[in-house]
């Protein structure tokens, strides 16, 4: 039997909100792809599961693939969840 712990890992959701009207298509920069998991990408707010990244790190990697100035984009730590057997839950 596996332990509870071994299977519960805790994931950062990152919200990146577009504060203008930007083109920018998420097909456009495939390294974004491996940045994170991705459950968001179209409209004015993206949506990821970032494990391995500080906050900072991952808004310069962000910026720095998309080309995007950084007055154009805001990207916050949207909380903390559970991925429990690959399901993936907010913390209580």
């Amino acid at each position: 039997m596996t332990n509870t712990n071994e299977k519960t890992k805790l994931y950062h959701f990152l919200q990146i909100h577009f504060l203008e009207e930007t083109s920018i298509t998420f097909q456009d920069f495939p390294p974004l792809e491996e940045l994170a998991t991705w459950f968001s990408k179209s409209g004015k707010i993206w949506t990821c599961r970032n494990k391995n990244l500080t906050l900072e790190e991952f808004k310069k990697q962000f910026l720095e693939i998309t080309h995007i100035d950084e007055d154009k984009v805001m990207i916050t730590d949207g909380g903390i969840g559970r991925g429990i057997g690959g399901a993936i839950s907010p913390l209580s």
